[in-house]
């Protein structure tokens, strides 16, 4: 009787020992990496008090979802008592920020209410308080941001370019941003949980131009810092290794008597009802009338997502830190046009043409043409203009805005646009 209880006390102290050591293995995991791993902030939810944590906060990382790159936003602001914190011009902060109010953002769109016309000063004096803003690199129809966090949004409020949660009140606001009009709607967001993690965020010094003296555009983003962003190189990809596989997945055969080279150097493939081109400079185009490519529908979210997959088919063995975002959608008939263009560390590439236009005839695409680029950082910085020179170069009012500009020995050089 005697040594069965001490063996028992022995499996006792044994399982505290191992209770303790794995505590402590928990108390030496940095924060970051916890909120950075959904599934590890699920596993620790019960016992975020005993680390430091916030139990709330856990539980939204652990309900986060894999955001597709066309539902990121460019710039992220967050307001608390504190001060502002901006996360832009790079690309692994607007992620990682980003990633941190994407499950606010898609509760906000699934629960809104009906939506008011708000005015100017309403938008300011959300923005004044605590909230967070989210810009994307152009006006979309609204239902397209929705899809891509994985709701919807049924309201009809056109297209808007900028979400903004506010948690001043006892219910958070969603204000959606248009070129020429604003709404805001009451949501089923917990305003206390959004207050707790704009807390986590630390002030940077960053601005709105309306929160300074510069005579700008509002809602024109000044850093905290001198501008700074990486220096970038650009390169066609379209060597043969790359041309044989992309031949491949889009259904043609790279080896067949359909493959041949013009006098240009194009590489054409021509089959009964499609044809592809490759440019020695990394333009493609492919046209189609068979039914090759072809959304589940012809609503917007599905014609958008049939051309976001076609563009990730097209960039999927470049190399590469540039991203492509669309930045357009208009229909006319049964003629659906999508446009792409390359967002580098979340600041725009200014070229002539479009990155890459997909058109749909009804829910079929019968024409794609994209450049191919790939963009490496060299590890360097470059450093635009100083904000007081660049406002005071610019007619009162502007919008000022980093932008890059490719040059003829593909070379990016990067400034202020106006």
């Amino acid at each position: 009787m005697k040594e069965r209880l001490i063996e028992s006390l022995k499996n006792i102290t044994i399982v505290l020992l191992s209770c303790t050591l794995l505590l402590l293995t928990l108390f030496a995991i940095p924060a970051p990496s916890i909120e950075d791993r959904p599934w590890l902030a699920g596993l620790l939810q019960p016992v975020a008090p005993l680390l430091g944590l916030s139990e709330a906060e856990l539980t939204q990382v652990a309900q986060a979802q894999s955001v597709r790159d066309a539902a990121r936003p460019i710039a992220v602001s967050v307001m608390a008592e504190g001060g502002r914190h901006t996360a832009m011009w790079d690309r692994n902060a607007l992620d990682a920020t980003f990633e941190r109010f994407a499950p606010h953002l898609r509760i906000a769109l699934d629960s809104a209410g009906q939506f008011a016309y708000t005015s100017t000063e309403q938008v300011q004096a959300a923005l004044s308080d605590r909230s967070v803003y989210l810009r994307y690199p152009a006006p979309l129809p609204a239902s397209l941001i929705a899809s891509w966090l994985g709701t919807s949004l049924e309201a009809a409020v056109g297209e808007v370019d900028t979400c903004i949660l506010s948690a001043a009140g006892d219910t958070v606001q969603l204000y959606l941003l248009g070129p020429n009009v604003s709404y805001c709607a009451n949501t089923g967001t917990e305003p206390d949980l959004l207050r707790t993690l704009l807390q986590t965020f630390l002030p940077d010094g960053s601005a709105f131009a309306f929160e300074t003296d510069y005579d700008l555009a509002p809602l024109s983003l000044l850093p905290g810092a001198a501008p700074a962003v990486p220096a970038i190189t650009a390169s066609a990809s379209c060597d043969s290794r790359y041309i044989d596989a992309l031949a491949t997945a889009m259904g043609f055969n790279p080896y067949g008597e359909s493959r041949y080279t013009d006098d240009r150097g194009n590489v054409r493939f021509s089959e009964t009802g499609a044809s592809l081109e490759i440019d020695p400079g990394g333009k493609i185009t492919y046209r189609g009338e068979s039914r090759r490519f072809t959304a589940d529908s012809d609503q917007p979210e599905a014609l958008a997502e049939t051309a976001r997959q076609l563009t990730e088919l097209i960039f999927r063995d470049v190399p590469g830190e540039g991203r492509l975002y669309l930045t357009g959608f208009s229909q006319e008939g049964g003629t659906t046009v999508c446009r792409f263009n390359y967002m580098l560390s979340g600041i725009p590439l200014c070229v002539a043409n479009d990155a890459a236009t997909i058109t749909f005839t009804e829910n079929t695409v019968t024409e794609a043409v994209v450049q191919v680029w790939s963009f490496t950082g060299t590890g360097k910085t470059v450093y635009p203009l100083p904000i007081p020179q660049a406002a005071a170069m610019l007619p009162k009012g502007s919008a000022l805005e980093m932008g890059y500009c490719i040059n003829t020995d593909l070379t990016l050089s990067a400034g202020w646009l106006g």
